[in-house]
């Protein structure tokens, strides 16, 4: 800050506290005239040194909105290349063959998510479901299964809008099944192979499109 001598005992005081020291030390002798000019300049000292002081910015004074705008546009951007890099929705479509399609294995940004239960009887006995239908090291397809039992649940997942059939499913498993057979079982030589979707006989066999709870049940006798 500036200094200036006082006018009338001529000691060097601080020109913001100028009008100060005339009113406590000299009362009588500082006239009005004396303490007004001695206020109007403390005023125009102290203002020159705010507008000389650079204006320094530091955490406080930093709009503290930016810095959780940041980290969600981070977060929203590595979210999406995640989703594009373990999905990749573009390279797939509703006629993508089912053997040509992977889904990721943490089930991420999924069209569809329905499970449909198999079942498989010869005469009477009912035949297992194998384990890891469709699952391998490298890719997923969308009609898997996860455990081996005799009611086979069938994981119906894509990452794009996609109507598969029951076909699909025997092709991912590389099993047989037609009007006329079933894995190993042939219609035919007095057998036949008949099958019911919820408990009402059906006659689509491979054809029938996979939906979310069927009660598929497939008998060769």
């Amino acid at each position: 800050m500036a200094s200036s001598k006082c006018p009338v005992c001529g000691t060097p005081v601080r020109a913001e506290n100028l009008a100060k020291h005339l009113a406590s030390v000299h009362p009588r002798e500082a006239t009005s005239q004396m303490v007004k000019e001695a206020k109007q300049a403390g005023e125009e000292t102290v203002k020159a040194t705010k507008a000389a002081k650079p204006r320094t910015r530091t955490l406080r004074t930093r709009p503290s909105w930016k810095v959780p705008v940041a980290v969600l546009v981070i977060l929203l951007v590595g979210g999406g290349v995640y989703v594009v890099a373990t999905n990749p929705v573009g390279q797939y479509n509703a006629n993508t063959p089912v053997l040509e399609m992977c889904i990721n294995s943490q089930h991420v940004g999924l069209a569809r998510h329905d499970h449909a239960q198999l079942n498989i009887t010869f005469s009477g006995s009912r035949q297992p479901i194998d384990e890891g239908i469709g699952i391998t090291s490298g890719c997923t397809r969308p009609l898997h299964t996860h455990t081996n039992d005799r009611i086979g649940l069938i994981h119906i997942e894509s990452p794009v809008a996609h109507e598969f059939t029951l076909s699909d499913f025997f092709l991912v498993w590389n099993k047989a099944f037609s009007a006329d057979q079933i894995l190993d079982k042939y219609a035919g030589s007095g057998h036949s192979i008949t099958m019911t979707v919820n408990g009402v006989p059906n006659y689509e066999y491979g054809a029938l499109r996979l939906q979310n709870a069927q009660y598929i049940d497939i008998n060769w006798q």
